[in-house]
């Protein structure tokens, strides 16, 4: 018999699933990369988190939970650090390469 403890993990991963896959789907579309970074914000800010809670209803308060959760903190701590660093690359590519509309290459 299943217990309300397994039927919330089953919907919190399906939402956690749902929306890494549309946050991928999402990031497929815009060719800018720039656009592309704001996509992992869905993975790091939502499908982390319900994926760590539904392991916790899953499994309890224990080790595996622990561990799940300090795995979604470090996701949710350095995620934006490592999109600043990612922006400030492409940042500098994009200068070298002169990539960008004439304006912007020729206003520094």
């Amino acid at each position: 018999m299943t217990g309300p403890g397994e039927v919330a993990a089953a919907a919190l991963a399906g939402l956690s699933t749902a929306s890494a896959v549309v946050a991928a789907l999402g990031a497929l579309r815009p060719r800018d990369p720039y656009s592309r970074m704001h996509y992992t914000t869905i993975v790091s800010s939502l499908s982390g988190p319900l994926l760590a809670l539904a392991t916790v209803a899953s499994c309890g308060f224990g080790a595996t939970a622990a561990t799940v959760v300090a795995t979604v903190l470090a996701l949710a701590f350095t995620n934006p650090v490592l999109t600043t660093a990612i922006a400030e690359l492409c940042a500098r590519d994009r200068d070298w390469a002169g990539i960008g509309p004439p304006d912007e290459r020729n206003s520094s």
